[in-house]
């Protein structure tokens, strides 16, 4: 076999129509970029301390984004819906999403497996009329 079964438990609902056999997509979205006032700037940047507030407050600084946020991106088209695996909750067991088992090819194996083990989030997207 050169496909192999991986379960992915993405975030959030799945898409409507996903079933057994289905053809979808899977994207990998990061986290959330760091925020911080390295960057910050103030709003009067400038024009000296007298533009600071009447009462003698420092003028506010504005945060920037440390770096600009990574956009989502494919990781591997066209996958085969093995199984769709409801969550029931139980004794013992959280009340976690649905579990999707995807056919991965065996080369697509690392990407896959390093994005489910990397603080983002794997995201399954249905391809309609496929």
């Amino acid at each position: 076999l050169d496909v192999r079964p991986v379960a992915i438990t993405p975030d959030g609902p799945l898409p409507r129509g996903l079933a057994e056999g289905a053809t979808v997509d899977l994207w990998f979205v990061p986290p959330d970029a760091p925020w911080s006032a390295a960057g910050a700037v103030a709003d009067s940047a400038g024009a000296g301390p007298e533009a600071a507030a009447a009462d003698g407050a420092e003028p506010a600084a504005r945060v920037e984004p440390a770096a600009a946020p990574l956009a989502p991106r494919q990781l591997v088209g066209g996958l085969t819906v093995a199984e769709v695996a409801e969550a029931r909750p139980g004794f013992g067991v959280g009340g976690g999403g649905a579990t999707v088992h995807v056919l991965v090819p065996v080369a697509e194996l690392p990407v896959v497996l390093a994005a489910l083990a990397s603080d983002g989030s794997v995201q399954v997207v249905l391809v309609p009329g496929a």
